[in-house]
């Protein structure tokens, strides 16, 4: 995969990965819902990455951890349910760290 053109936006406090590190990954899943496909892939470091395109453009952006990963995903599914008009506006970052809030159990 190594001739996609790019960038990683990464959600990850300590190190932005590139493409070869993408190529590394393990993918555990992909699939194509509606419009846009998608795959999650699994780092050497257990960080993960989300791979995907709306048919049109790509992106692929890289979390701490697969689970971060698949509620980003989630969070891309209910985008693309109102046809791109809700929710789109957060970065990977941005995503990541309101995911972690949720998260606590302080909300429990």
């Amino acid at each position: 995969m190594s001739d996609l053109k790019l960038n990683v936006e990464s959600a990850h406090p300590d190190y932005t990965p590139n493409t070869v590190d993408y190529d590394i990954a393990k993918t555990l899943f992909s699939a194509m819902m509606n419009d846009y496909s998608f795959t999650i892939s699994q780092g050497a470091d257990d960080s993960a990455f989300l791979m995907w395109t709306d048919g049109i453009n790509e992106w692929l952006e890289h979390f701490v951890c697969v689970s971060h990963a698949i509620a980003r995903l989630a969070h891309l599914q209910h985008c693309a349910e109102s046809a791109w008009k809700q929710s789109f506006a957060s970065t990977p970052l941005t995503f990541a760290q309101k995911f972690e809030f949720l998260m606590q159990d302080k909300w429990v």
